[in-house]
């Protein structure tokens, strides 16, 4: 019995925790929009099989997993119609990240006269010489 129970009810929490995954992975702007967006896309695909097999195995509930089912559709119509544009943005930041990249990477190193280890710091005694004890 416990085990009808749960197979019921599992399906709703993994379609939410899907739908949060992909809708919120699709506003985050950090430059990898095409990654988000195949990502919205699984997280949408697997909320609809999700929302569908909650809907046929739950009756008294059934309005919830279409409900989730019908959001999962929407992600991935959204990330569908994003994926085209995101490839291309996604290129060309990660493009414009290496030049900038391969630009500043001569600044970090020292000058060939410079080589080696230079002393940054410089340890000194602040006690007064008159107070030093020479043996």
């Amino acid at each position: 019995m416990v085990e009808v129970l749960v197979g019921k009810c599992a399906m709703r929490p993994i379609a939410l925790l899907c739908l949060l995954f992909g809708f919120i992975g699709m506003l985050l702007l950090d430059g990898q929009t095409f990654t988000h967006a195949v990502m919205g896309l699984v997280f949408g695909a697997v909320a609809v099989a999700c929302g569908m097999v909650s809907a046929r195995r739950d009756p008294p509930h059934r309005w919830e997993g279409w409900i989730m089912a019908g959001l999962g559709v929407c992600l991935g119509v959204w990330c569908i119609v994003q994926l085209p544009s995101a490839y291309v943005f996604q290129k060309r930041f990660n493009d414009r990240k290496e030049q900038r990249h391969l630009k500043e990477e001569p600044a970090n190193k020292p000058a060939a006269a410079n080589a080696g280890l230079t002393p940054q710091f410089e340890f000194v005694s602040h006690w007064p010489t008159c107070l030093s004890h020479k043996a």
